[in-house]
């Protein structure tokens, strides 16, 4: 028996020689530490286990109930690894971070703190139910879902079971509202749309199944399930999306939808197969979420007048830039709603279609049947259209029958990927289009990402000195000394944000600019150009917004470096 914990317990003859021997060969078997072989058995009794592991290794215990957690302690330490090391930092003084701690076996747990806070470290002892209830509390405030999933009784029926596991279950036995893991899928997706989830992460593990949300761009993980579950959660979603519940060999799409409360939710499903099961990704569309109005987006007034100026010239192609998941849909369905009257007809081509805009008709490829965007593209066009939307330019023969379009009468939008707006001209060079046809059919190009919001509910300010100083103020007439930030709160589950908004650049094409066009100059060369006549840069923008109190420095330099 090499534990000292476990010669410790059986010295106090709280456990006997024999069960200690069968606790160690149960944690050696499992891969397991020996404490959380203790509490997961409820083995011994928490308050008599602490107080054991106190004595052994000279820790202090705290009672959790008895303090208050401080929000800039919280802050110090990232939601995956408090999470994941079972570690809660409840106080800072000066340079001196105290956490409670499970494990005083974890001998590398305070250096690991310590590289990634640059503080000294003060370990507590914590019981095991509190530590975990405040883990949960504080980071991502999931504590309800956690309870309401572990009070769902998922001993289902044994046939079911091997019915999956054989993929010979039919749609309909899966389908009573009663069911166990109907609920649980209805819970996990509940719980996604409550907290504004934009997408649902089901991942495959080698013992458990991981559900994580992604908020406001960030993932955070939510809740693991036992294995032996894995089988029933996949299948359910897959008989939502109408999807092959047989078929786990290759990556399936399918698409469900559901009414919580007031609003109509669209899910679009992705499965994935890897070494452990199937991962499954579920997209949660909400047309309430949508901003429609320009005037949301987050433009200056500046970058503002001047999109609407370039909305509104007859023919030309527009576009807008940025990596997936910066809200370039959003920016597009917002222009095509103001363009939007009786007078003009409108269609899209995309994929796939997002949200249903009134009065606008719209397209989704279909590369199976042959259906591509430039397939769709080449019917919009006898379709007598004023104004056509491509979901993206992915390639030249759908670049060259966009420009056509564009010089023959009709306006244009569309998507491209490149990391700002002088980028794309380059890009369309690049990819065989004639810089004749780009420097006469361009009218623009809007670059864009998505930063976070401070939360309102926690925000304050701070004052500024040395190179923050001079990094916020270089080129402002007008000097701040104080920014804000988000402290952490039970409404932004303790992340200091809540909500987003982009951050953009506008380029307007002008001679100078076609100029280096014609002569394929460098996208170094078109920025410094666009800045000449009056482009402001995502990085100006976003600290534009840093300044007024809507984002933070922190997060400025995360999207916009």
């Amino acid at each position: 028996m090499s534990s000292l914990l476990l010669r410790e317990l059986v010295r106090e003859r709280v456990i006997d020689e024999a069960q200690a021997d069968e606790i160690q060969s149960k944690a050696r078997l499992n891969f397991m530490p020996i404490l959380k072989v203790l509490v997961e058995d409820s083995a011994v009794d928490e308050k008599r286990l602490v107080e054991t592991l106190s004595r052994c290794y000279q820790i202090p215990v705290i009672d959790l109930q008895s303090i208050e957690v401080k929000p800039e302690a919280i802050t110090k330490l990232p939601e995956n690894f408090a999470k994941e090391r079972q570690v809660l930092p409840y106080n800072l003084v000066d340079d001196r971070l105290f956490v409670a701690i499970l494990d005083p076996q974890d001998v590398t747990l305070a250096d690991d703190i310590h590289k990634l806070t640059g503080l000294r470290i003060y370990p507590t002892l914590a019981y095991p139910s509190e530590l975990r209830d405040l883990l949960s509390e504080f980071y991502g405030g999931q504590k309800s879902f956690l309870d309401a999933m572990q009070k769902i009784n998922f001993e289902t029926d044994q046939e079911l079971l091997d019915a999956l596991n054989a993929q010979l279950i039919a749609t309909e036995h899966d389908t009573a509202d009663d069911a166990p893991i109907v609920k649980a899928v209805n819970l996990i997706l509940s719980q996604a749309i409550h907290e504004g989830a934009s997408d649902v992460h089901i991942e495959p593990a080698m013992e458990f199944v991981r559900i994580r949300f992604r908020v406001d761009g960030m993932l955070k993980e939510m809740n693991r399930m036992e294995k032996g579950l894995q089988v029933m959660l996949v299948s359910r979603i897959k008989i939502m999306g109408k999807m092959d519940i047989s078929e786990t060999r290759v990556a399936q799409d399918g698409r469900a939808s559901l009414r919580f409360g007031k609003q109509d939710i669209d899910i679009r499903i992705s499965t994935f197969p890897t070494i452990y099961g199937e991962n499954m990704v579920l997209r949660l569309l909400n047309s309430k979420n949508i901003q429609y109005r320009m005037e949301h987006l987050g433009l200056a007034e500046s970058d503002n007048l001047m999109l609407n100026k370039l909305i509104h010239v007859p023919y030309g192609i527009l576009l807008v830039t940025g990596p997936t998941g910066s809200g370039k849909t959003t920016s597009l369905y917002a222009m095509l709603q103001k363009l939007n009257s009786i007078e003009k007809n409108i269609m899209t081509v995309e994929d796939p279609v997002e949200y249903n805009l009134p009065g606008i008709l719209q397209g989704q490829i279909n590369p199976k049947v042959g259906f591509t965007f430039a397939g769709g593209l080449r019917a919009i066009l006898r379709q007598d259209p004023d104004i056509i939307m491509i979901g993206e330019i992915r390639d030249r023969e759908t670049a060259e029958i966009a420009i056509q379009a564009a010089m023959t009468g009709h306006l244009v939008l569309s998507t491209l990927h490149t990391n700002d707006a002088p980028s794309a001209i380059t890009r369309l060079v690049e990819m065989g289009i004639e810089p004749f046809l780009v420097a006469s059919s361009l009218l623009g190009v809007i670059a864009q990402r998505l930063t976070r919001k401070i939360c309102e509910a926690c925000k304050h300010s701070y004052t500024i000195s040395g190179e923050v100083y001079e990094q916020v103020n270089k080129g402002y007439e007008q000097a701040v000394s104080q920014l804000h930030k988000g402290e952490g709160c039970l409404k932004c589950g303790q992340s200091g944000y809540r909500g987003r908004v982009g951050i953009f650049e506008v380029l307007a094409n002008n001679e100078e600019i076609r100029e280096f066009t014609l002569h394929k100059d460098s996208a170094m060369h078109l920025q410094q150009a666009a800045m000449r006549n009056g482009m402001r840069t995502m990085y100006r923008d976003g600290i534009d917004k840093a300044r007024q109190g809507i984002t933070t420095l922190e997060e400025v330099v995360r999207v916009s470096q």
